[in-house]
């Protein structure tokens, strides 16, 4: 508690006038005057004797909160009791201790007041159709709650000269006169502020959806700040994320060096540009952001939304609700039906194909699905995790839950990945130019499915860095098998009347609807699938610690 100067009543950090604000006299200070008036009476208290000088606190006093039933931790500057965990959602008091904690080198305060952070919140979440109405209530969106999270700010220079070889090439009637350069300069950059979080129970996705936060808005940390606040603990090596910050500033740089005048006309080598792109030091120090985290239980699985507390960005894990997207699948499914069944230029073979290609698609989803729940369940999707653990334990990982991970050696910082085309986009992109030729509209939007497929399979969201590794999660055949065999049926019973090529049109109807009905089914699994990935499990933390000496 920070006691106000004027009543004694409890002085908190105001986002709106980024300001200490006592809710009993509305007096305002600021930080930095509330901190010097701390410090002048606390050399009042001291007697006044000739001592060495001593180097800045490198900690600070604050409580503990620790959830009973999930082990999480939450850091609070005030004694008053936490009611409620933020990461489980669990509503009996959190038990709570005093601790020294390490103090950080900067902190942006919160910008954005609680009631932007909701109208935020409400704006996305109205957006979103099929969302359960729990989650748009006042009772669940007004336990939002602002959380520094800590993070890793790295700072990278480089500053040297450089040697690459160049060429250039012109045409001349029938021959190519390729001319070879040495191209030398001297390169001065300086990146500053790029950052990851230090939290294993902050997930990477989370964190990365609300990023950038702009480190111009960063002040000298004080504790002061995080009064009426609550901030989450650090538990992250700054070696986690040390190749990663290199790689973003070797990957910029490689493209400022191409862009530059004197060397844009000449053809480069990668190798050439990658050496002369690397940072000559490297530094990292400790800083907290503001974040506002909400946490909303579902069942026995847990949903999260996040605000930026300086921007307002917005990221949210939002379910379907089973009974809205019923509703909605009829509202569209009876007159596209309908429209099928009175069009007399449709013939039921069209239709039995129609029925095999949304089975296809049905196929290719749930298939990508199951391999992303694959990796969120065992949270190998998540790098400041899978950093904290032990080799045996991911191989335990691995053993346990039937997960398959295809480990090769990561690339050096700045090689350039390219998404390569998949079997999934190549099958939905020859489907959708068959289609075009017989029913444009379906076709069209086949081709626009095969896009999006190729756009993500190039994302390649399972796959995760752990220690000079990247590995790439799959579910096992067995866990797949139990949901995919109902889109292949689908597929086989309209291939199997397609390929008889039956006299009667009664076969190819009766085709379709039995076709269409393990779509129906399929695609009940793929909301399913849906909300696994949009719901986590309960956590369970189990602290490790990161290296606390590094900066």
């Amino acid at each position: 508690m920070i006691a106000c100067p004027n009543c004694g009543g409890n002085l908190k950090f105001d986002p709106a006038t980024q300001k200490m604000r006592c809710a009993f006299c509305d007096s305002e200070f600021s930080p930095e005057e509330v901190q010097e008036e701390h410090e002048a009476q606390a050399q009042e208290a001291v007697p006044q004797e000739p001592r060495e000088e001593l180097p800045p606190e490198e900690t600070y006093s604050a409580f503990v909160f620790t959830c009973p039933q999930c082990g999480g931790e939450l850091i609070s500057y005030d004694d008053t009791a936490a009611t409620f965990c933020s990461f489980c959602g669990a509503s009996n008091i959190l038990e709570s201790r005093l601790s020294d904690q390490q103090k950080p080198k900067m902190v942006i305060p919160f910008a954005l007041s609680k009631e932007a952070c909701e109208a935020a919140y409400r704006k996305k979440i109205s957006a979103s159709l099929f969302a359960p109405d729990s989650f748009k209530e006042d009772s669940n969106v007004e336990n939002f709650r602002g959380i520094y999270m800590p993070y890793w700010v790295y700072n990278l220079h480089a500053d040297h000269p450089i040697e690459m070889k160049g060429k250039t090439e012109q045409r001349k009637g029938d021959y190519i006169y390729t001319r070879h350069y040495k191209l030398r300069g001297n390169l001065r950059a300086h990146y500053d502020g790029i950052s990851y979080d230090a939290s294993s129970s902050f997930s990477d996705a989370l964190s990365s959806a609300i990023a950038p936060f702009d480190i111009k808005g960063a002040v000298p940390f004080q504790s002061n700040y995080l009064s009426g606040f609550y901030a989450d603990t650090a538990d992250v090596s700054s070696q986690v994320y040390l190749q990663e910050s290199r790689g973003a500033m070797e990957e910029d740089l490689k493209s400022a060096i191409r862009k530059t005048s004197a060397f844009r006309k000449y053809t480069i080598p990668d190798s050439d540009v990658r050496r002369a792109s690397e940072a000559d030091s490297v530094s990292s120090e400790r800083a907290m952001f503001p974040v506002w985290f909400l946490s909303t239980r579902v069942g026995d699985r847990i949903s999260y939304a996040v605000v930026n507390g300086q921007t307002g960005k917005v990221a949210a894990d939002i379910p379907v609700s089973y009974m809205k997207y019923l509703i909605g699948s009829l509202i569209i499914a009876v007159p596209v039906f309908l429209a099928l069944t009175f069009n007399t230029f449709i013939r039921p073979s069209i239709i039995t194909t129609i029925a095999m290609g949304v089975a296809l698609v049905s196929l290719i989803i749930s298939n990508s699905q199951l391999n992303r729940i694959a990796a969120r369940e065992n949270r190998l999707d998540d790098k400041g995790y899978t950093s904290t653990l032990t080799p045996s334990e991911l191989k335990a990982l691995k053993e346990n839950n039937g997960v398959t991970i295809k480990s090769k050696p990561q690339r050096s910082a700045g090689d350039t990945v390219k998404a390569g085309v998949t079997s999934a986009s190549v099958t939905l992109t020859i489907i959708g130019v068959i289609f075009l030729l017989v029913m444009p509209i379906i076709g069209i939007a086949l081709l626009v499915a095969a896009s999006m497929v190729r756009k993500e399979e190039g994302k390649d969201k399972t796959l995760v860095k752990t220690g000079k590794e990247k590995i790439k999660v799959k579910a096992s055949a067995s866990q797949k098998m139990k949901v995919l065999w109902k889109p292949l049926c689908g597929i086989l019973i309209a291939l199997s009347v397609l390929s008889i090529n039956p006299v009667s049109d009664l076969y190819y109807w009766a085709g379709a609807l039995v076709s269409m009905f393990f779509v129906g089914w399929s695609f009940w699994d793929v909301v399913q699938e849906h909300n696994m990935l949009s719901t986590r499990k309960l956590p369970q933390f189990n602290r490790r610690g990161g290296d606390e000496s590094e900066h």
